[in-house]
């Protein structure tokens, strides 16, 4: 089928006219217009330059600026086409207003952006629950009173953190992951993906209807086989997803197999910040992979105005050969009029990196695709200690995201972690702890430690010596370690008491009775504030070359029906029979000495 040689316009294409409309009046058409400038590009806002002809040296004065109409904050609305067949190009509102004086002519000069330009003014801070990146970027939107389109995007996330980043950052980065683009038209975002179905919506030929034409092919944009890799720490092992190959429109005769084979690796790796179900790993590799694709040729094309050509749309570039005949994906549109002349601009290609590249291009989560990124350390109080999943987190609002909110669920990092070992210190309600981020990731947080401050103090005084060191529990259970005295001691709060101490020598067990045992050079102490009660279920034994009992009343000895007692300045033995038996000499004294 033969291409046409010419742009389908409704209109014959010799006239261009334009008109300018401000709060639906149209400006007056003897108004110097000098040049038109409009771009609408794929994830980006829509733009409008206008140049007026003002500045009058003998007056010393810009009358068109000091009228009303061109002030920032009204609406405007640019209309282009042939013969009075005006079609709108650009809805939005000015945004800046100035004057500019040169040698040769003096010119006002305002820019205008569609509404959503709003979503790009100034940083947020906000915690999303059990959402979808669509109804994240739905609620978003919804906040600006615009009008949206949004594709489903099915994962919902328990948890999603918007740090210090606009809404239009923070929506863009999320969608970009899932393959999709933002479209904006009039006040409408339209978030999907590319319709790669889709007709092409202008055939151009070189020789005919294309006025300037620049293409590239670069190799090192393809990629062969795009893996996604996460760590399921539930599991304990990685979780990977692969990318499917997109049925993309491609220009050209190099294929993206063939092409990825020069300088591609066999396996392009996303490394995941944290854990992340397989459906979002698929997700991510798929949207990688379709990037590749789109990249696969790019450049511009400029030909005579048309206005039917939109971002995300399909054209057709016939004629330039080989390598490069045939659909191009069009990720911008540029409409200029200057000098009665309209031609349009189309970039076709989409870039090969993430949009949270553009943001921070250096940046190891940028790279891979991942959200705006939390620069240092937060602090954060915590919320809750019950994880309802049994991941052993602990919940914690940040303050700097939304003191009023409940906030993010945080593993916690500690001295020692293992299957049913491990240390196992958590923070108590209301602490305040420091918290980091895997990959700077803000969905991904670990507690790092707690902290301690006037409001929150120490259980200890600190000094330059730095004697003690350990540990306080909420209901003042003590560990302390003390240098100085090279002492370990363990406390309760009622004063039960065992210390380790080096400088004394001693090991030492008290209670708040005043009972205690005392271990040291010179031997070993007991002393009880009431009874000692010895008692064993088999033999006491006591031996040593010495034993000596010195009771202050009475002392007994009983075994069954024997008995031996002593008190009072008497003793007496009782039993059913006894024996004295002595090797050597014998002796029984006493005042008087009655036997039988």
């Amino acid at each position: 089928m033969a291409v046409s040689r010419t742009i389908p316009h409704t209109e014959k294409a010799d006239v261009v006219t334009c008109a300018i409309l401000v709060n639906g009046a149209e400006l007056s058409r003897a108004i110097p217009l000098l040049s038109i400038d409009i771009k609408k590009e794929v994830n980006k806002i829509p733009l409008a330059r206008v140049r007026i002809g003002d500045g009058d040296p003998s007056l010393g004065d810009f009358p068109l600026s000091n009228r009303e109409e061109l002030i920032p904050g009204n609406e405007i609305e640019i209309r282009i086409g042939y013969r009075n067949d005006n079609n709108s190009l650009f809805r939005g509102i000015i945004v800046s207003h100035s004057n500019k004086i040169s040698a040769r002519k003096a010119e006002l000069l305002i820019e205008c952006r569609d509404k959503a330009v709003k979503l790009t003014i100034g940083k947020k801070n906000k915690h999303f629950e059990n959402l979808s990146n669509a109804e994240i970027a739905e609620e978003i939107i919804a906040r600006y009173g615009l009008e949206s389109e949004i594709e489903s995007t099915g994962v919902r996330y328990k948890e999603a953190v918007q740090f210090n980043t606009s809404d239009w950052d923070f929506m863009l980065s999320r969608m970009d992951r899932t393959g999709r683009i933002c479209l904006v038209e009039d006040g409408k975002i339209i978030l999907k993906k590319p319709d790669l179905s889709a007709p092409a919506v202008l055939d151009l030929l070189f020789g005919a209807t294309i006025i300037d034409y620049q293409a590239e092919i670069d190799a090192r944009e393809q990629l062969a086989h795009v893996k996604a890799r996460s760590w399921d720490y539930s599991n304990q092992e990685l979780a990977e997803n692969t990318s499917d190959e997109p049925e993309a429109p491609s220009a050209g005769n190099l294929s993206p197999a063939s092409l990825s084979e020069i300088t591609g690796p066999e396996e392009y790796l996303l490394p995941g910040a944290g854990k992340a179900e397989s459906a979002v790993l698929k997700e991510w590799a798929n949207a990688r992979t379709l990037k590749s694709r789109l990249s696969k040729v790019r450049g511009h094309v400029r030909f005579q105005g048309f206005r039917e050509v939109k971002p995300g749309d399909f054209i057709t570039i016939n004629g330039v050969g080989e390598r490069f005949t045939g659909p191009v994906f069009v990720s911008a549109v540029r409409q200029e009029y200057a000098g009665g002349n309209w031609h349009t601009t189309v970039n076709f290609g989409m870039p090969g990196e993430w949009f949270s590249e553009q943001l921070n291009p250096f940046h190891l989560s940028a790279q891979s695709g991942w959200f705006p990124s939390v620069q240092g350390l937060q602090t954060g109080i915590v919320t809750d200690l019950e994880d309802p999943e049994g991941e052993f987190r602990v919940k914690v609002r940040l303050p700097l995201v939304n003191p009023a909110e409940e906030g993010l669920w945080m593993r916690v990092a500690t001295l020692d972690a293992g299957n049913a070992r491990g240390t196992f210190f958590r923070p108590e309600l209301g602490d305040e702890v420091i918290a980091g981020f895997l990959h700077n990731d803000p969905d991904h947080p670990v507690i790092l430690g707690m902290l301690h401050s006037s409001a929150l103090a120490a259980p200890l005084t600190a000094s330059n010596a730095n004697p003690e060191k350990g540990y306080v529990s909420r209901e003042g259970i003590k560990m302390i370690f003390h240098d100085a005295d090279r002492s370990l001691t363990l406390e309760t709060p009622a004063g039960k008491k065992i210390t380790l101490d080096d400088s004394a020598g001693a090991i030492s067990v008290e209670d708040e009775h005043g009972n205690s045992i005392r271990m040291e050079a010179a031997g070993i102490t007991i002393d009880s504030a009431a009874s000692l009660n010895l008692k064993a279920a088999a033999d006491i034994k006591l031996e040593a070359v010495n034993i000596l009992l010195s009771p202050s009343s009475q002392f007994g000895v009983s075994a069954g029906a024997s008995e031996i007692t002593a008190g009072g300045g008497s003793a007496e033995i009782k039993s059913a029979s006894v024996k004295i038996n002595g090797a050597g000499l014998t002796e029984i004294k006493g005042g008087l000495v009655k036997i039988n």
